[in-house]
């Protein structure tokens, strides 16, 4: 049996300044007439973690547009939307209730869900206390009051920004509708003109807000896509096979290769890279930094190097690196790619990879590197010494050259 918002609030009067145990009677359903109130577990002290509570609204009153919830991807696009709004009311109250911050990709969520139900709101909901005492009447109304105001804010179609909603939803639906064809195209990903790759600082993914170079695709790279929602974008196609990056310092050789590897996910309209787009399929991989490899053939890579070293038997205590590899459908495949990076510093920078696909070949999507088999002559990297290093030999498949600056 479902009580009403009057029958909970008795009953938190009620057990006001007693033990904080107490509050485990609240376990149950209530109907606060603008959404229903779920409380599946509840704290066992105040410095435990909060409550988990979930608020329901039906569809009915959600009222949200059929077809934006027409197919998974709009549904999921619609829930992200959500998310974020149940996100924003819940700070808004400043009442410490937590929905989860949605970072800037825009991915299937546990957070907000469409249920047959109706729309499902999951919260970690602190309940208030004085020191273990219960402070029932400061309860009542986050229960009674504050959580039916963020369900009417965040969940329901006539509060939010029906535009926003629907543009979210159209842009989810074309990033992948992209990706769909990237594989029938020839390519691993698409990088779009316009595109801010440069994040603020290495410890936030927003967009860098001032000067940052808007990305320019090189006119031999250049591909177009129409879309559903009658969009066309431009941008750079990177082909199937090995792409080298190069350039000098603050280039952006990284940022291109990090915007590569998040965009396996869609982001979010405003944050730079909503048309940096890669197959699902791709994978970054990276060696530990800092790790020792000893008596490993690079022959086939790098031969005759300055210093004299053995590259059939090459050892250092500081390889690092990365890459992104592909497995062949036989399943285990060793790929291993070497380098010495541009410019160099006091230490060799090398590595290699092992990776293992379950669902048959993956794609290389780029590798950050100057000097490996395939590159062209006079392309060479470095050894630890500052040295001038040469490819053995040219591969005859085919290895593509990005040079750019200010990406």
């Amino acid at each position: 049996m479902t009580a009403d918002a009057t029958a909970l609030s008795r009953t938190l009067t009620a057990i006001d300044s007693r033990s904080y145990g107490v509050y485990k009677q609240l376990k149950g359903s209530y109907d606060l007439g603008a959404c229903r109130l779920v409380v599946d577990h509840v704290q066992v002290d105040p410095y435990a973690p909060p409550s988990l509570m979930r608020i329901v609204v039906d569809r009915a009153r959600a009222d949200l547009p059929q077809d934006l919830l027409s197919d998974h991807r709009g549904r999921v696009a619609a829930t992200d939307f959500l998310a974020r709004a149940v996100a924003r009311a819940a700070a808004e109250l400043g009442e410490g209730i937590s929905a989860g911050a949605p970072g800037q990709e825009v991915l299937e969520r546990t957070s907000v869900a469409l249920t047959s139900e109706g729309v499902d709101a999951r919260l970690a909901v602190p309940l208030p206390a004085a020191g273990r005492r219960i402070r029932g009447r400061e309860a009542a109304r986050l229960l009674t009051e504050h959580l039916p105001r963020l369900a009417e804010a965040a969940l329901l179609h006539a509060s939010l920004d029906a535009s926003a909603l629907r543009d979210h939803v159209t842009l989810h639906r074309d990033q992948e509708a992209l990706r769909d064809q990237l594989t029938g195209r020839g390519l691993v990903a698409f990088v779009g003109d316009g595109a801010i790759l440069p994040r603020r600082s290495g410890d936030s993914d927003l967009p860098l807000a001032d000067g940052a170079v808007p990305f320019v695709s090189p006119d031999s790279l250049r591909v177009w896509f129409d879309l559903p929602s009658g969009r066309r974008v431009s941008g750079m196609g990177v082909l199937d096979g090995v792409t080298v990056i190069v350039g000098g310092g603050y280039h952006g050789k990284s940022t291109v290769l990090r915007a590569l590897a998040k965009g396996v996910y869609p982001h979010r309209a405003g944050d730079g890279r909503e048309w940096v787009i890669t197959r699902a399929t791709a994978a970054a991989l990276r060696a530990e930094d800092g790790r020792a490899v000893t008596g490993v053939d690079i022959s086939p890579f790098l031969t005759g190097l300055p210093s004299g070293t053995d590259t059939r038997a090459f050892s250092t205590t500081n390889a690092s690196g990365m890459c992104v590899a592909r497995t062949g459908p036989s399943g285990w495949k060793r790929v291993t790619h070497w380098w010495i990076g541009r410019p160099c510093s006091s230490a060799r920078r090398i590595a290699s990879s092992r990776t293992r696909s379950r669902s048959g070949s993956r794609p290389v999507v780029s590798t950050s590197i100057t000097a490996k088999r395939g590159v062209p002559d006079g392309a060479g990297g470095c050894d630890a010494d500052g040295a001038e290093a040469r490819p053995r030999k040219r591969s005859s498949s085919p290895t593509r050259i990005l040079s750019g600056q200010g990406w």
